[in-house]
C-alpha cells in the first residue's frame, strides 16, 4: 500500500487526507491506544502532513469489537 503523505511530493497538485481507523490504534506492543493516546497518533499524521493534509478522513473509537479503549 503507498504512503499518501509520500505520494503528495509527486505533484504539486496531490494533497491528502489522514485518518486513524480503529483497527490500527494500537501502540507497537499491540496494545490499544488511550483515547489520548489516539489523539496523539492523529496529531503526529497531521503535521508529518504539513499543507498537503487538507482534511481528516476515516478516524474514531470502536468500542464495540475492542479496537479501542475507553480511558
Amino acid at each position: 500500500m503507498a504512503d499518501c503523505l509520500e505520494m503528495t511530493k509527486l505533484k504539486p497538485s496531490f494533497y491528502t487526507e489522514v485518518g486513524l481507523h480503529p483497527v490500527f490504534a494500537i501502540n507497537e506492543e499491540n496494545m490499544l491506544l488511550s483515547v489520548a493516546d489516539h489523539k496523539a497518533k492523529l496529531k503526529k499524521l497531521i503535521e508529518k502532513g504539513g499543507d498537503k493534509c487538507i482534511a481528516i478522513g476515516e478516524c474514531g473509537l470502536d468500542f464495540s469489537e475492542k479496537y479501542s479503549n475507553e480511558e
